[in-house]
C-alpha cells in the first residue's frame, strides 16, 4: 500500500516540516497498528507527497497519480494521517472513496467515525464531508475579517515589505511583522519625488532624478519604473486602502467572502490630498 501527505500552505511547508514529519510517522504507526489487529503486514511501499497545496482543490501531482495509480491495482491500501489530508471538499472526498471501493484499496484515516471501505458509509460521509466544508469556510471568512480589522484598527498589513516614508515598529528590539509608523523625513521625499513626476511627465526622466540626487527606495536600490509606479500609486500615503478591488461593484451574491473594502487606515493621510489627486491624473 502506500501514504499520502499534504500541507496546504507554502509557508508551512518551510516553517512546519515537523507537521509533514509528524504525518508520516502517524501513518506508519497506524499501518503498524492496524497489522497487529488484523493479522496482515501491510507494508508502506510508497509516499505521495503535496507540499504547499490547498486541500479545496483536487488538481494536486500526486493526490491525481494516487488516484491513477489507485484505478490500476497498484495498492491495497492507502493510509492518512487525518480525514483532511485527502481534502476539505466534500465532492472530492466521495469520487475518491468510491474510487477506493470500486478497485479494493482499503483507506486507513486514524479515528475515523465511520468505516471508509463500506459503501453504506456515504450518508455519513455526506454528514462529515459539511461538515468539514463549513469549518474551512467559517475560518477562510475569520481570517478575512481579522485581516481587515486589524488593518483598519492598527494599520497592520499582512506584508513586511519596506516601504519609503514607513518605518517598521519594534517591540523589544524585534520588528512587529505588518505594523509600521510613518516617517516624517521620508514622507518629504515622497513628496518630492511625487512633484518630480509632474514636473516631467516622465517615468525614466523622474528616475534620473532620483539619480542625481541620491534618491532611492527604502531598501538602498535605485529606483525602477516598477517601483516608481508602485510608490506613485500606494494609497497608504493618503491613509486608505481598498481590498478585493477586482469585486467593486459587484453584488455579495458574487463576491461571496470576499467583497470589496474600503479602509481608512488609523494614520490618516499622509502627503497632500491634492498632489496626490494630480499624480494620480
Amino acid at each position: 500500500g502506500c501514504a499520502y501527505l499534504r500541507l496546504s500552505d507554502p509557508k508551512q511547508v518551510i516553517v512546519e516540516l515537523g507537521s509533514m514529519v509528524q504525518q508520516f510517522h502517524m501513518a506508519i504507526d497506524e499501518v503498524a497498528s492496524r497489522s497487529k489487529t488484523d493479522q496482515i503486514n501491510y507494508n508502506v511501499a510508497r509516499l505521495y507527497i503535496d507540499a504547499g497545496i490547498s486541500g479545496r482543490t483536487a488538481v494536486r501531482a500526486e493526490f491525481q497519480r494516487l488516484r491513477s495509480e489507485i484505478a490500476e491495482g497498484r495498492h491495497r491500501f492507502v493510509v492518512f494521517k487525518e480525514i483532511s489530508r485527502i481534502a476539505r471538499d466534500g465532492g472530492i472526498w466521495k469520487d475518491f472513496f468510491k474510487l477506493c471501493i470500486a478497485h479494493d484499496c482499503q483507506i486507513f484515516v486514524r479515528g475515523l467515525p465511520f468505516n471508509p471501505n463500506d459503501p453504506g458509509a456515504v450518508l455519513q460521509l455526506d454528514i462529515y464531508s459539511s461538515m468539514s466544508e463549513y469549518e474551512s469556510r467559517v475560518t477562510s471568512r475569520r481570517i478575512k475579517l481579522s485581516v481587515a480589522s486589524a488593518m483598519e484598527n492598527s494599520g497592520k498589513f499582512n506584508s513586511t515589505k519596506p516601504i519609503l516614508g514607513f518605518d517598521p515598529i519594534s517591540e523589544s528590539g524585534r520588528s512587529i511583522p505588518g505594523l509600521q509608523s510613518p516617517n516624517p523625513v521620508e514622507l518629504k521625499t515622497v513628496e518630492w519625488i511625487m512633484r518630480a513626476f509632474l514636473k516631467f511627465g516622465s517615468y525614466q526622466r523622474t528616475i534620473k532624478e532620483c539619480e542625481d540626487h541620491g534618491v532611492r527606495q527604502k531598501t538602498g536600490k535605485p529606483f525602477t519604473r516598477c517601483a516608481l509606479m508602485t510608490l506613485l500609486r500606494n494609497q497608504r500615503y493618503i491613509g486608505t486602502w481598498e481590498m478585493n478591488v477586482y469585486n467593486k461593484g459587484k453584488p455579495p451574491r458574487v463576491t461571496g467572502d470576499n467583497p470589496y473594502r474600503f479602509i481608512h487606515l488609523p494614520h490618516g493621510p499622509l502627503v497632500e490630498r491634492v498632489l496626490w489627486d494630480q499624480v494620480q491624473e
